[in-house]
């Protein structure tokens, strides 16, 4: 049986079709406590997005980045990951690539105790549909949380500055992320709110309005089945950059360790 801390060598070269759960695999074993972080390629993955992430991975000695496609998702390539990040770009988009199987395997992952951090589509992706909603859904839904202004989320691109609820603060690249608004799902945990918003930015033309935003979620954590999660709806490795918060809620939900504050993080 393969280690799901196994670095995996040969990712693309996937012999079954995307409809069958068997793949190819050459393991490499990590060096140490190295951490393999699957990071998603796909449509509806900013490019930006993408690599500053990786780069901010590859920049931690702790930590290796693989790119993943909705068809190694589907072949069950995270079975060689020890976390998934979905980054930043349009979360429908990716979640209509991933398809039905791909969402059910990242839940399967989770659920088994891989861990997830989202980026802004990213974490749309791992929520629940808003209601109201009129859009067709195609998120995972494995986090008790919808976005708080249903359809609306054209905001804009600004640095936003979140808070902690023990004062701890950061500014980060906002980019229409979500407003996390905690919801009553069976069967899932209620997560923590590690930051608010301090500031604002809104759109009349994208149909959200002053006053939504300021105090909202903006980062938050959970848990599903044996498996950590964290949500940012800023981008923390985009101008104004702080790589290492990504990098250390990588490390804490790729060892199974759940954040509980953004000192953790800091």
């Amino acid at each position: 049986m393969i280690s799901r801390r196994a670095w995996i060598a040969g990712v693309f070269g996937i012999t079954a079709s995307p409809g069958l759960a068997a793949a190819r695999f050459a393991p490499i074993e990590p060096i140490g406590p190295t951490r393999t972080i699957a990071v998603l390629d796909a449509p509806g993955v900013g490019p930006d997005a993408l690599s500053s992430a990786i780069a901010a991975i590859e920049a931690s000695p702790a930590l290796r980045a693989v790119r993943v496609t909705p068809r190694t998702i589907v072949a069950r390539v995270l079975r060689s990951a020890d976390a998934l990040l979905v980054t930043g770009g349009r979360g429908s988009r990716q979640g209509r690539a991933l398809g039905e199987d791909g969402r059910a395997e990242i839940r399967r992952f989770v659920r088994d105790g891989g861990g997830y951090v989202g980026i802004c589509a990213g974490s749309y992706l791992a929520m629940q549909v808003p209601i109201g909603s009129t859009e067709e859904s195609y998120k995972a839904a494995f986090v008790a949380a919808a976005h708080a202004t249903g359809d609306a989320w054209q905001r804009g691109i600004a640095p936003i500055e979140i808070v902690s609820p023990e004062g701890a603060r950061a500014t980060l690249h906002y980019a229409n992320g979500p407003l996390f608004s905690l919801v009553d799902v069976e069967g899932l945990p209620t997560p923590r709110v590690l930051a608010r918003f301090v500031g604002e930015v809104s759109s009349a033309r994208g149909g959200t309005l002053p006053g939504q935003m300021r105090d909202a979620p903006a980062l938050i954590a959970t848990s599903y089945g044996r498996g950590q999660v964290v949500l940012f709806s800023p981008n923390p490795t985009l101008e104004p950059a702080v790589p290492t918060m990504l990098t250390r809620a990588l490390s804490s939900v790729a060892s199974g360790d759940p954040v509980t504050s953004l000192a953790q993080l800091t």
